[in-house]
C-alpha cells in the first residue's frame, strides 16, 4: 500500500467532484478502516456543508473503496446538465403550485409545454452520449 498514491487518489476524487459541482466538497474524500458490513475499507466525503450529501464507495483494499467512490463521483452528471435537471425540477413544482392554487390553464400550458420539450432535449441528449 503506497500512502502517496492513496493519498493523490483521493485527492483526484476531490478534483473530479469540484469539475462536476462546480465546488470543492464540504469534507474532502477520506479512507477509513472500519468493522461494517460492507468491506473493510470505504471511502468518503461529504459534498455540501450541511453534511447531507455523503458519497462513499466500499472495497476489500483501499485501492477498492477509492475506485468505488471515484465511480460514484464520475457517474455524476456534469455541471450544465445538473443545473439543467435543477431547472427541470423547480419547473415541475411550479406547474404543481398553479394547479393546487387554482391558476388558470391558459398560464399552465406554456409552462407545462416547455417543461415537456426540456424532459424530451434531455433524453435526447443522454441518448446521443
Amino acid at each position: 500500500m503506497n500512502t502517496e498514491q492513496l493519498q493523490s487518489d483521493l485527492i483526484a476524487i476531490d478534483d473530479l467532484l469540484t469539475e462536476k459541482r462546480g465546488r470543492r466538497p464540504y469534507m474532502e474524500a477520506n479512507l477509513r478502516l472500519g468493522s461494517g458490513g460492507k468491506g473493510p475499507w470505504s471511502a468518503f466525503l461529504y459534498a455540501d456543508n450541511s453534511m447531507s450529501i455523503r458519497m462513499e464507495g466500499y472495497g476489500e483494499t483501499p485501492e477498492g473503496a477509492i475506485a468505488a467512490l471515484m465511480a460514484k463521483v464520475a457517474a455524476l452528471p456534469d455541471p450544465e446538465i445538473a443545473a439543467l435537471h435543477e431547472f427541470q425540477h423547480d419547473l415541475g413544482k411550479l406547474i404543481d403550485k398553479g394547479r393546487d392554487l387554482g391558476i388558470d390553464v391558459k398560464w399552465l400550458n406554456p409552462i407545462t409545454e416547455t417543461a415537456r420539450e426540456l424532459a424530451e432535449n434531455i433524453l435526447t441528449h443522454e441518448a446521443a452520449e
